[in-house]
């Protein structure tokens, strides 16, 4: 599992906290964490479906934190496109995104459609291990 601690300050406030070395460990893991969910659905989508366990294997390697941001910056990133549902894009404008020009960097590349259905299983799959582990439903609800 990538243990990178998710910074959500800007650059400019890392370097002022001189935290600027964990700015760049966190951005290179968002990068990492859109490279594996891209590879995730490109080895698992077969044309028509998308393997349901995708969502849960980049999850275990990046945490959920992380994948939220991920998600959350690529759905505020490409929030004019109508191919994401209502719901996922809702969902994502709750996460607070630290404004970047380089939040590009980190948006997921994958088919919009497709990528749709991974942000839906990353919620049903996140919502299902609360639920399995006790925990009150929080920020991942449908």
């Amino acid at each position: 599992m990538n243990n990178t601690p998710l910074y959500r300050g800007t650059a400019e406030q890392a370097r002022k906290e001189d935290k600027l070395q964990l700015w760049r460990d966190s951005f290179q893991a968002n990068i990492l964490c859109r490279i594996a969910i891209e590879n995730e659905i490109r080895q698992h989508f077969d044309g028509m479906h998308l393997d349901k366990g995708c969502a849960g294997r980049v999850l275990d390697q990046f945490g959920e934190a992380r994948v939220k941001y991920v998600l959350s910056a690529t759905l505020q990133e490409l929030d004019y496109d109508g191919r994401f549902s209502r719901s996922n894009k809702e969902w994502g404008r709750q996460t607070e995104i630290t404004p970047s020009t380089r939040n590009y960097e980190f948006a997921v590349q994958s088919h919009p459609a497709v990528l749709d259905g991974f942000i839906s299983d990353f919620r049903s799959e996140c919502q299902q291990r609360q639920m399995d582990h006790g925990y009150p439903q929080m920020s991942i609800s449908m």
